[in-house]
């Protein structure tokens, strides 16, 4: 019989010395304490819809004003990982995953991407991935991942890999962490599919149980008794829950008195999305912050083979229209799960501001403004700049719209205001000149065949 692993007589033993396995999450409560072996509500997008007893997932249901979900994949980790690399001691493990519903959900009025049309409107992933990496399993260096169309992924690079699985199959989620092996590999129903990948040779650190769902839902286990047990060649393998006090705890989110929701205030292509990007990259390894805005979600609808500077060329009014009801959904839901949030939008106008932040600071978050004004000149580089990077184009009236309308935020609307290029006194100045042109400008209308000094979501609005 081939065995691609030493065999460990300890296997044999009980696998669950020191912990009879997950332990349930209370109904309406966060794991901000305690051993919980599940999947993470602060670990994970906020599209996920995680059972209360954090053993369950599904994406946010597509609706009549969500339509946009039905295209989006949700990501989520497990509270605790396996420590890996050198030095580790952890066992080879493993944890299972099976799609248990299919959702509901009737294509979009305003049209299908190419993928609905091959079928793959319900699918899952599944793997490992470490802290921090992206949500999307396997599409950054981070992850590992094997999905049911019978890929697996690592690097945003797929390969042929077993075979596909779908509504009712069980895949088993394998690791071997002892230095020396490293080794990743994959089971359906039971019987082994062979490794898919070894770690990298640098790789430190837990690496986590991670599914990625899309219009279904799936079960996890954990253990102490796997839905399928392991196949003959991986005896060696404990269910995750045997490891106990090895395992390491992953993030938790903070009480919401703790957290803050940052929000960017700025015209379309002043830079917004490229000082959050920077931002959320430098926090990474000490918290964990949640991007509120159309790029994020569209970023979430992955199209194989479609970029986002492709997609947004291609179906730009397609692409707002279906991302806007998905983040007024989001926006509503954040409040209720503690976690930090940076809201990516335009922000001009103070009465929206105030709509926006006031579940937040309901909830007792601690509420910021990043304030980016550039000159016309500048904004017009940056614009032109992300034009042609992007393809995105947002009409000047409606950008001299927010122009004359734009309010800096005033005394008592945040607990505190950051202007990240020009100081206020500047961008009072440059605001103050700007409106008459743009007033100018609205009163004559449009031009025959004009376009736009910026947009809503670009990579540097």
């Amino acid at each position: 019989m081939m065995r691609w692993f030493p065999e460990d007589p300890s296997a044999q033993s009980n696998p669950v010395a020191s912990m009879s396995g997950p332990i349930p999450v209370q109904a309406g409560q966060y794991q901000t304490n305690g051993p919980f072996l599940a999947l993470s509500t602060f670990d994970s997008h906020l599209t996920a819809e995680i059972s209360s007893d954090g053993l369950s997932m599904a994406s946010l249901a597509a609706g009549a004003k969500t339509e946009g979900a039905a295209f989006l994949w949700s990501g989520a980790r497990a509270t605790h990982g396996v420590p890996s690399g050198p030095g580790s001691s952890a066992r080879p493990c493993f944890f299972e995953m099976k799609i248990i519903e299919h959702l509901d959900v009737p294509p979009p009025a305003t049209g299908a991407p190419p993928e609905w049309a091959r079928g793959h409107a319900r699918l899952a992933r599944c793997g490992w991935s470490g802290p921090g990496a992206d949500l999307h399993l396997g599409e950054d260096r981070a992850g590992w991942g094997y999905g049911g169309t019978g890929k697996k992924s690592t690097g945003n690079s797929f390969a042929d890999y077993g075979e596909p699985f779908g509504l009712g199959d069980v895949v088993g989620c394998f690791l071997d962490p002892r230095p020396g092996c490293g080794v990743l590999l994959f089971s359906k129903n039971g019987r082994a599919l062979g490794p898919a990948y070894t770690l990298p040779a640098h790789w430190r650190g837990p690496l986590y149980p991670h599914v990625l769902v899309k219009n279904c839902r799936c079960a996890v286990n954990f253990g102490p008794a796997p839905w399928c047990p392991p196949p003959p060649e991986l005896q060696a393998f404990v269910p995750l829950a045997g490891l106990g006090g090895a395992l390491a705890p992953g993030p938790r989110p903070p009480p919401p008195s703790q957290c803050e929701v940052i929000m960017m205030v700025g015209l379309p292509a002043a830079g917004k999305t490229c000082w959050v990007e920077r931002f959320v990259e430098e926090q990474k390894s000490r918290t964990i912050y949640s991007v509120l805005g159309t790029n994020q979600i569209i970023d979430q609808m992955k199209v194989p083979g479609l970029k986002r500077q492709r997609a947004y060329r291609e179906r730009w009014d397609e692409l707002i229209k279906l991302s806007t009801g998905v983040f007024n959904a989001l926006l509503a839901k954040a409040a209720r799960h503690p976690r930090n949030y940076v809201i990516d939008q335009t922000n001009v106008y103070q009465s929206a501001r105030r709509r926006k932040l006031r579940p937040f600071r309901d909830a007792g978050f601690r509420t910021k403004a990043v304030v980016l004004v550039c000159s016309q000149e500048e904004l017009g580089r940056r614009s032109a700049r992300r034009e042609r990077e992007e393809g995105k184009l947002v009409p000047r009236e409606a950008v001299d719209n927010m122009l004359v309308n734009f309010v800096l935020p005033g005394p008592n609307e945040f607990d505190e205001v950051i202007y990240s290029e020009e100081p206020r006194e500047v961008a009072e100045r440059t605001l103050k000149d700007a409106v008459p042109a743009a007033r100018d400008r609205l009163r004559a209308g449009p031009a025959p065949g004009s376009g736009g000094g910026g947009g809503g979501g670009g990579r540097c609005r």
